[in-house]
């Protein structure tokens, strides 16, 4: 996790006070998954590159004990506020609740206002995003000091992608995604990132990967990155990521969806280096040769009613930009 760039006070949380915290979402350059296990997961191995499509969470101390969640009118994220629970079955709930080892909650309240511009069930980690942002929140708010590794361990527990939505940049993932190393890279890439209205569920895109390597009579194997797509991340060979790019969830999430099949071929007909689906989508990621590149390609798409946002990477991780 990078340095908070504020200092906690000196005296005791005290109700009314609040901060700012902003997570970015990921985009997966690879993934790869291994068999599924007994206990129901797949051991993957994974590239996360965090990307500047931001959640931003403005977390209150408050005197009456619980927590509240709002989400703001100034999200972009399409169902935002129609889609998002608002109860404890929120990650950022249990996130806050599994940091509280101290009882705090017993004592003080929180208000939580999500701005979310990361899309929902997108395969593009907001939810973990939140997560990410509310431990980063609480440690300032109840003045925890909490090291990098005390966070990660708590992030650990709340699901895959929340530990890299702590630390952001570009990092390779193994186990279930969440044993991080960060990976050197040579400047930034730039995307086109399309949109699906509908989301896909990923405990039924793994399904459909299991039905499909059954059918197909696939063994896996032990998942692995390729040393070509991290030398050519090393080096910033942009024609060269593109070539390596690869994501085992990609066919299943076709199966359920044949519509982002479509997608991908028009967007590489159109000029996109390569398009692949970003996690278990519906999310399509389309590589460009560069910023103006990405910046023409979007507008294009917008013109076509197709929805679509430009962004880059790498960014940094959970961090707070603004304190009462």
């Amino acid at each position: 996790m990078p340095m908070l760039r504020f200092t906690p006070p000196d005296h005791p949380p005290t109700p009314g006070e609040k901060v700012r915290v902003r997570a970015p979402g990921k985009i997966n350059l690879a993934l790869e998954a291994g068999p599924k296990e007994p206990s129901g997961y797949h051991e993957l191995a994974t590239v996360f590159l965090a990307v500047d499509l931001y959640e931003d969470l403005t977390v209150t101390l408050t005197e009456e004990p619980g927590i509240e969640i709002a989400i703001s009118p100034a999200s972009q994220a399409y169902g935002a506020s129609s889609s998002t629970p608002l109860g404890d079955d929120n990650l950022v709930a249990q996130a806050a609740r599994a940091l509280d080892s101290n009882g705090y909650l017993d004592t003080f309240g929180l208000h939580i206002e999500i701005t979310k511009n990361v899309p929902i069930a997108g395969g593009m980690a907001g939810g973990s995003a939140d997560a990410a942002a509310t431990l980063v929140a609480c440690d300032y708010l109840w003045r925890l000091n909490s090291s990098r590794e005390d966070l990660d361990a708590v992030a650990r527990e709340l699901g895959a992608d929340v530990p890299f939505c702590l630390l952001g940049g570009l990092a390779l993932g193994v186990g279930r995604g969440d044993q991080l190393s960060p990976i050197l890279s040579r400047g930034h890439t730039h995307w086109a990132l399309i949109f699906s209205d509908k989301g896909l569920s990923t405990p039924k895109v793994f399904a459909a990967l299991d039905r499909l390597r059954a059918e197909r009579g696939e063994d896996p194997g032990r998942p692995e990155i390729s040393r070509e797509l991290l030398s050519a991340l090393n080096h910033g060979d942009v024609e060269e990521i593109a070539a390596y790019l690869n994501n085992d969830l990609q066919a299943p999430a076709v199966k359920l969806d044949r519509n982002l099949g479509g997608v991908m071929n028009f967007a590489e007909a159109m000029g996109a280096l390569r398009a692949i689906i970003s996690g278990s989508g519906p999310t399509i990621a389309c590589l460009m040769d560069g910023e103006e590149d990405a910046h023409e390609f979007v507008a294009e798409l917008l013109e076509q009613n197709v929805n679509a946002l430009q962004a880059s990477g790498p960014v940094p991780g959970a961090a707070i930009i603004a304190t009462n």
